[in-house]
């Protein structure tokens, strides 16, 4: 599959399907970076992870323990200001601290398709903590 990608990069195939199909691109872009958008404060984004012991929400790494790997060398990153519901506000309502592998893993999928029992990380204490955060914030 990937020689495949890599031939048809190659040919000119992909860049003269993003040439043709500008319209999707541009649709995907907007969609893409209306999700990527906070309404938040910084002092809400820190009592936001203070109240979820600056760990993941959904897994409980610790902010301490969040690295990504940059050019070959781990470097200590934020995490992650993820939506719960993609359709919803961009604001605190809306909003959980997340490692960079449960957001990518999260992705769009609902918060209950995703964060069942079948996920390895579920726990019902992190689910409960979850929705008590989001009335919290939402009752202000």
């Amino acid at each position: 599959m990937r020689k495949n990608n890599q031939k048809y990069r190659e040919s000119g195939g992909y860049r003269s399907w993003l040439n043709s199909n500008k319209d999707k691109i541009q649709k995907y872009h907007d969609a893409k970076l209306m999700h990527r958008t906070h309404n938040i404060t910084d002092e809400e984004w820190k009592k936001c992870k203070e109240y979820f012991n600056n760990s993941c929400a959904y897994c409980g790494l610790h902010i301490d323990d969040h690295y990504r790997k940059i050019r070959g060398i781990n470097k200590k990153i934020d995490l992650h200001k993820e939506h719960v519901d993609h359709s919803g506000a961009n604001d605190i309502t809306n909003c959980i601290p997340s490692c960079l592998n449960c957001n990518s893993q999260k992705w769009v999928f609902e918060l209950e398709d995703w964060y069942n029992v079948s996920n390895e990380n579920y726990t019902y204490e992190r689910l409960n903590k979850i929705y008590k955060w989001l009335r919290k914030v939402s009752s202000c």
